[in-house]
């Protein structure tokens, strides 16, 4: 790490030094890239309007992308730079470009960068100078300044915060005055407490500084928990003394109203419960406006009167005696409570049971403000910054969740966060959301939001992401005879084919084995096929229906009983070919027979594979064309939170599946910038109305409708959907 003189004659050297030199040391500092990231950047990967830069993933180390930003002074020396490089090169590309005479407008190479920083620090005479080290110089001044350590790892793209810790070097003097700054309050209260004369809370009872202190953060700005029952008297039991003061007290005095008694006797006798009440009070992030005020010194008389009823005090309530004062809904709690109480007093009293008593049931509390309640709990511009990691990385994916205005993403995310019992992303694992699938604390579209929610935090590294569901070709698929079952789970475990295919593949070996059960007992281990068993089955095959052999029929509807279609018959085939071919070649099975032979797909059944294209009439053709080009908002489906992509996104979707002549698999893989994926050569376009084929010429520009839409009266050129 250089100091600070050291710096001094850094600059002092780079003045000297082209402009494109000094932009990429200032952007080195600015955005503390790596050294592949920053010779890598591209003209695209700029926003001079907003001041910011993409690193893109495929030059990172981890294969993290991110954008972060850079200072006002380098966007100076970059709007120079890039009226230079004009002069050299005026094509899109890379962002620095070489200047020497033998790779003139080249991309500037690593070690070229190398060179020019390696020049400087020794002119500079600092020898230990390097590309990295400004990248190190950053992160430790944004440390200085104060930020946190989970953002420093954002912003140097880290998947780790123990990562961003060999990159923060902070001095003694640092850390003094950072612990000075930290610790201020709390020795205020943990040391010169005890000097400090009582100061008069709520009705005049006398609490100690350390009782009544607001809320601090830990020594790295961490959140952490306001109570420590281990500062109480956290005895279960109510004294007899204490339930007379609550009732001599009264509600008058219990709620604080204007005409209370603040120097009645009872004040001192209920101390002890009265103290983690105003505590709790004391650590909300709550406007003190006066209608909250005053419903959070009626929870503390809800509070006290209820320790009182039941000689228990709020120590010791179980999960389902706080749901009994909570209720289920609104107008259970009123049923349950007394009547001079409001609607604004249930959340105030809902963060008492969180912070004292642990509780943590709120997906039984019906259709609860989770997001009002953590704002209050945990501060909110902490659980707002949260949020918005989430929506950033969510809305560069294009999700209608990445939006301002969704309300289902804070939701989920508050609940996910009060679940944990921390604010900070980093503490969510994958554990957590387990468990609320698990137990079904989510339903309908906030179970959809809580798996956008685990990719999006998967993404920022802090947990794994969610597996998928499994669907029709399950693994969980039996039936048939044993042995069998077990020759095929061990081949399942064994193939190195990609999961999608050894997923359909199983289904398919199990129905052989329900097969054999009823038809061949004798053959249910691989060992006793001969070629003519495999003659049996292939005949069987030629012979089934649409539900033999299945573990369930539901869902097939009128097609139980038809023929099977030629491809699911040669799928099924395939299957056992490959399951025998495997076998033999690792020597599980003798090679009794030959699969390639043996389980062939016969002429009659090969014969009928291939597509099936039917020609679309000219006025269904029209309504197809009309409703792509004329798609609005409204003709989509909507979602409790509104659409759930964009429309841009859709209308996009829908103008490449009409014009473009992609399969679904080929649009979906389509990634990078605006036409990186321009079609290339003649082709057809593929259009799949419900079943459908149709193809056509592939145009440019507006010529695209015209070209792919067929002559009045003659039929459509077919292509093959494959």
């Amino acid at each position: 790490m250089p100091g600070e003189q050291e710096w001094l004659h850094i600059l002092e050297v780079a003045r000297q030094e082209p402009i494109r030199n000094r932009v990429m040391l200032a952007l080195a500092y600015d955005a503390a890239p790596r050294r592949e990231e920053l010779c890598s950047l591209r003209t695209d990967d700029l926003d001079p309007a907003h001041r910011t830069l993409r690193v893109r993933a495929e030059t990172t180390k981890n294969r993290l992308e991110r954008v972060v930003p850079y200072s006002a002074s380098t966007g100076v020396l970059m709007s120079a730079y890039l009226a230079h490089r004009a002069t050299i090169s005026r094509a899109r590309g890379p962002l620095f470009l070489s200047e020497s005479r033998r790779n003139y407008a080249q991309p500037l190479s690593l070690w070229t960068w190398s060179k020019v920083v390696r020049r400087i620090a020794v002119t500079a005479d600092v020898p230990r100078f390097s590309t990295h080290t400004t990248r190190h110089l950053c992160l430790t001044d944004l440390a200085r300044m104060g930020w946190e350590l989970h953002t420093i790892a954002s912003f140097a793209g880290h998947r780790h915060a123990d990562s961003t810790l060999q990159y923060i070097h902070l001095s003694g003097r640092d850390l003094a005055d950072k612990l000075a700054r930290g610790m201020e309050h709390i020795h205020a209260w943990r040391i010169t407490g005890a000097h400090l004369p009582e100061r008069r809370v709520g009705g005049g009872v006398a609490v100690s500084a350390s009782s009544a202190a607001p809320v601090v953060e830990g020594g790295d700005g961490r959140w952490s928990w306001p109570i420590v029952p281990d500062h109480y008297d956290t005895a279960v039991e109510v004294q007899p003394a204490e339930a007379l003061a609550v009732n001599e007290l009264g509600v008058q005095n219990l709620r604080r109203l204007k005409d209370h008694d603040p120097s009645a006797a009872g004040w001192r006798v209920i101390r002890r419960l009265l103290g983690p009440l105003e505590a709790v009070n004391a650590a909300l992030d709550s406007p003190p406006t006066p209608h909250r005020r005053r419903a959070m010194l009626d929870v503390i008389a809800v509070l006290l009167t209820r320790c009182a009823e039941t000689g228990r005090t709020f120590w010791g309530w179980t999960p389902q005696g706080w749901i009994h004062l909570l209720g289920r809904n609104q107008t259970e709690f009123h049923q349950h409570a007394p009547g001079w109480v409001n609607d604004e007093v249930r959340p105030y009293l809902a963060a008492h049971a969180y912070l004292l008593g642990s509780f943590n049931e709120f997906h039984q509390l019906g259709s609860f403000q989770r997001l009002t309640l953590s704002w209050r709990i945990f501060g909110r511009d902490r659980v707002s910054s949260e949020i918005a990691r989430i929506r950033a990385v969510l809305a560069s994916w294009g999700c209608q969740l990445g939006r301002d205005d969704d309300t289902l993403l804070p939701m989920v995310v508050c609940q996910l966060l009060l679940l944990n019992r921390s604010p900070h992303l980093e503490d969510l694992d994958t554990s957590l959301f387990d468990r609320i699938r698990r137990e079904k604390m989510l339903a309908g579209s906030q179970h959809y939001t809580l798996h956008a929610t685990q990719r999006a935090v998967a993404q920022l590294g802090f947990c794994d992401p969610p597996q998928p569901s499994t669907g029709r070709h399950s693994a969980r698929a039996t039936g048939g005879a044993k042995t069998w079952e077990q020759w095929v789970d061990r081949w399942y475990a064994t193939s190195t084919l990609t999961p999608g295919v050894r997923g359909a593949m199983r289904p398919a070996l199990l129905r052989v084995g329900r097969w054999i059960a009823a038809e061949q007992p004798d053959v249910a281990d691989p060992t006793d096929w001969t070629r003519q068993t495999c003659a049996t089955w292939i005949a069987a095959v030629d012979r089934m229906r649409v539900g033999d052999y299945v573990q369930r029929t539901a869902g097939l509807g009128d097609r139980l009983g038809k023929p099977l279609e030629a491809a699911t018959k040669a799928g099924q085939i395939t299957a056992l070919r490959t399951f025998f071919r495997d076998c033999q070649e690792w020597e599980w099975l003798p090679r009794s027979f030959d699969p390639l032979r043996a389980l062939a797909i016969p002429r009659s059944i090969t014969a009928l594979l291939g597509p099936d294209p039917r020609v679309i009439a000219d006025e269904v053709w029209a309504k197809l064309l009309w409703a792509g080009l004329n798609l609005e908002a409204a003709d989509l489906p909507q979602s409790q939170a509104g659409q759930f992509y964009p429309f841009e996104l859709v209308r996009a979707v829908t103008l490449t599946w009409l014009f473009s002549g992609q399969r679904s698999n080929e649009i979906a893989r389509r990634t990078g910038s605006p036409g990186s994926g321009r079609t290339r050569g003649c082709g057809f376009l593929l259009v799949r109305p419900r079943g459908l084929w149709t193809g056509g010429r592939i145009g440019s520009g507006s010529s695209a409708a015209s070209s792919a839409r067929p002559a009045p009266g003659q039929p459509p050129a077919c292509g093959s959907p494959d």
